[in-house]
């Protein structure tokens, strides 16, 4: 089995999350291969869609200071 590796280097999370969601849309219809993406994020933070702020052990205002997204998913 071959698979294509794209090396995106240093990514932030929602340009990522769109482009897997447009590979894995490509995969399902057959047009292109198994692909495994090499990348590292910037600075991140997930959350679930239950997440309350009180959930944080930093305030999320503090952490968007210090240069970090957040992303509920």
């Amino acid at each position: 089995m071959l698979i294509d590796i794209k090396n995106l280097g240093l990514q932030d999370y929602q340009t990522t999350f769109q482009i897997q969601n447009q590979l894995r849309e490509e995969r399902s219809k057959g047009t292109i291969k198994d692909t495994l993406l090499l990348l590292e994020h910037t600075k991140v933070v997930t959350v679930g869609v239950r997440s309350q702020e009180e959930d944080f052990l930093i305030p999320p205002k503090d952490l968007e200071k210090k240069g970090f997204q957040i992303h509920q998913v």
